[in-house]
């Protein structure tokens, strides 16, 4: 059989052997390329200018990778700042409770003080309360 043969530099051909039919068989084939690549253009072409241009999987993978990025980052964003007010209200009701704990603490001392005074001062009243009953024991 005859082969038809094309190269990089032009659309030629070479055979083997010339038959009538395989140059017919060329030449319609080299015209229906011809059409094909023609249609193939324009419908590029019309899709171009239709503004959907062929886009290749590299292209949606680095477009998908830099809509996670540009998502990772509004989340890291909206992450630090809730940590921030997290952070912010940790530190309010940490200085709140250090200052009620303080308070306590002086109270506690106060009702400490308050105690030992009440229990001296019911030490002298018994004592008091010892020396009216003598003299009314004596006066009777």
């Amino acid at each position: 059989g005859s082969r038809v043969r094309f190269t990089s530099e032009a659309l030629s051909w070479r055979h083997t052997t010339q038959h009538p039919s395989d140059i017919a068989l060329f030449v319609v084939s080299l015209r229906m390329g011809k059409v094909i690549f023609c249609l193939l253009l324009t419908i590029r072409a019309s899709f171009a200018l239709a503004g959907h241009a062929e886009v290749s999987p590299v292209h949606k993978v680095v477009e998908l990778l830099g809509d996670m990025l540009a998502k990772g980052k509004k989340e890291k964003h909206a992450e630090e700042v809730g940590f921030a007010k997290f952070q912010e209200w940790c530190e309010g009701v940490n200085a709140e409770k250090t200052k009620n704990i303080k308070e306590a603490a002086d109270q506690i001392s106060q009702l400490e003080a308050d105690i030992l005074k009440a229990e001296s001062d019911t030490e002298v009243l018994r004592d008091e309360i010892a020396q009216t009953e003598a003299v009314i024991a004596k006066n009777k």
